[in-house]
């Protein structure tokens, strides 16, 4: 799993919305898992009590968004820009 976030924290669903809705023909999909399907889809690579303290990680983290750390200015020297207009200027490079 790999937490993708931007200036705005957005994460899962509302990146992949961006993608799309920036015209980037997105081959991904990304749908809502159950506590109990996110489970199983943990047990294939991980033991039960990692994949519970995963699932008891994101559970807390729901309806928050990722916080917004300060790297990218770090490595850069510029500011973060939010997903959406990464999107638009990229979705050319999805097609």
């Amino acid at each position: 799993m790999i937490l993708v976030t931007g200036a705005t924290g957005r994460i899962g669903g509302r990146v992949v919305h961006a993608l799309t809705e920036a015209g980037a023909p997105v081959r991904a999909r990304f749908a809502e898992l159950s506590p109990q399907e996110l489970r199983a889809e943990l047990l294939t690579g991980h033991p039960p009590a990692v994949a519970d303290a995963m699932i008891d990680v994101l559970a807390a983290a729901t309806g928050t968004t990722a916080p917004i750390l300060p790297g990218v200015r770090q490595a850069t020297g510029r500011p973060p820009h939010a997903y959406a207009e990464w999107a638009a200027r990229n979705a050319g490079r999805f097609r």
